[in-house]
């Protein structure tokens, strides 16, 4: 009967396992950054389709204002628009709505004057108003949150493909 017994290990890759520990904080900074971008992305493209289109102002603004920040070791996305037009804050009031479809639920009424003086799309007469109704909320933005959030399982399939790339060879 043999006295002992003996077990040769040989352990390959371990280099390049080290190697790849030593990359891991820049790979999991680049696998964080792709998938906000993608978060980004896909608010963007929702509120651009679900964003009323008049003059297309609002939708161009969208995608102008479309970004991913970082912020320390934090990352945020900004999907949105500072559009103004005339002084008036237009995204706001097609969002959220305006006049008896707003927060304060009044009809809109001159502030100077007797009347609202305006031409409505697709005319070329004035029409001179004491009040009108307003505009319904569009909530695009709201839809675009909503869009991110129904497809975070997609989301979240990038950072694994990102991942899964990073096998080690046997």
């Amino acid at each position: 009967m043999p006295s002992g017994y003996q077990v040769e290990i040989e352990l390959k890759g371990f280099e390049e396992f080290k190697e790849k520990l030593r990359q891991a904080p820049d790979i999991v900074a680049d696998v964080k950054y792709r998938m906000m971008d993608a978060m980004v992305t896909i608010a963007r493209e929702k509120a651009v389709m679900e964003a009323p289109i008049d003059t297309g102002n609002l939708r161009r603004n969208i995608g102008a204002n479309s970004k991913v920040v970082a912020m320390g070791n934090d990352l945020y996305g900004t999907v949105g628009t500072n559009l103004v037009a005339s002084g008036f804050p237009y995204p706001k009031a097609q969002e959220y709505g305006s006049g008896i479809y707003g927060e304060r639920r009044t009809p809109i009424t001159p502030k100077r004057g007797k009347f609202l003086i305006f031409k409505p799309k697709g005319s070329d007469k004035y029409v001179f108003a004491k009040k009108v109704s307003g505009v319904k909320p569009k909530y695009f933005m709201k839809k675009a949150a909503e869009e991110v959030k129904r497809r975070r399982s997609e989301i979240l399939k990038i950072g694994l493909e990102i991942v899964n790339k990073l096998s080690f060879s046997s």
